[in-house]
């Protein structure tokens, strides 16, 4: 991995199509950095769900060891032009993202282990970046080069993609923090409930501003929610397991959660999710899952209809 910077900027006075060009030094020194580095610098570890999207199966939970970008940076001297770093992997893809110098600043890790050994292949080995709270794919795997640059860089992956089309044609763009979801994880879809009885609910909850403080239960389509137990521990910007025990009388039933984190926000439905963005989008979709209980026990998914 090496760390460079690029910047400049253009402008044209009113009376000529001249352009002035401007470049700015945003690092003292181009430095690159192998394996080396768990050598070199303190290490951290860090609990944290990594690849959070829109299907619950790419979301996990790791301990992930590394050094801090912060130091790496500072490391190159970095001048205080330097607003934005973009993080490029080596994937056949690319992946590319711009990140706030003050995020790379403040919590950014270079990856180099998971869960007590090496990365593996699979998980970005050599490098990665792991980005607390924020989406997955700002998380660069096999990361090969960090340039620190006075503005974003507006990749492919945070123009058009990642980005959330709205109504008026106006994009929300920069979605970084992944907001408070949950989602009953069983009993769910794909699973038959053999009659009626009292069942054991579970699930997960998370948010990437801080801890969840309360999960609630429907399983009425939301007309009513009773609060459900979170399991300890619970902790910031990490899986929060919730339970609770449902005595289903054998009729049709629309289960679903809904959590509320340390800010305050709570997660909303879809119908509230699509009133204020539309539905030209589903890179964010952090909308409340339904599942819907048919009488013979069968369960399928309550947002389609």
């Amino acid at each position: 991995m090496n760390v460079s910077a690029v910047a400049q900027t253009s402008a044209a006075t009113p009376a000529t199509t001249t352009a002035v060009t401007r470049w700015y030094v945003l690092i003292a020194m181009v430095l690159v950095y192998t394996l080396s580095i768990a050598d070199r610098y303190s290490i951290s570890t860090v609990l944290e769900p990594i690849r959070i999207e829109l299907q619950l199966s790419d979301s996990r939970i790791a301990f992930l060891t590394g050094v801090s970008l912060a130091l790496l940076l500072k490391e190159c001297g970095l001048q205080p032009a330097g607003s934005w770093i973009l993080a490029e992997g080596a994937d056949p893809c690319r992946m590319a993202r711009s990140i706030p110098m003050a995020k790379a600043l403040a919590d950014v890790l270079v990856a180099y282990g998971q869960n007590g050994e090496p990365l593996r292949p699979e998980q970005g080995y050599p490098l990665r970046l792991l980005v607390p709270g924020w989406e997955g794919n700002v998380n660069i795997k096999w990361l090969r080069r960090v340039k620190v640059l006075d503005r974003p860089a507006m990749t492919r992956e945070e123009t058009s993609k990642y980005t959330d089309l709205l109504a008026d044609g106006t994009a929300r763009q920069f979605t970084f923090d992944m907001e408070a979801k949950s989602l009953i994880t069983r009993p769910s879809a794909g699973d038959t409930l053999p009659g009626p009885g009292l069942y054991e609910m579970t699930g997960l909850a998370w948010s990437g501003r801080g801890a969840i403080t309360k999960v609630e239960i429907t399983v009425d389509g939301g007309q009513r929610w009773t609060t459900a137990v979170l399991q300890t521990p619970v902790l910031p910007r990490a899986h929060t397991r919730f339970r609770w025990s449902w005595q289903w009388d054998g009729r049709e039933s629309l289960l679903a959660s809904r959590c509320t984190d340390e800010t305050g926000y709570v997660q909303p439905s879809l119908p509230e999710l699509v009133a204020v963005r539309g539905v030209n989008s589903n890179y964010h979709n952090n909308a409340i899952q339904i599942w819907k209980v048919a009488s013979d026990g069968k369960i399928t998914n309550g947002n389609r209809t």
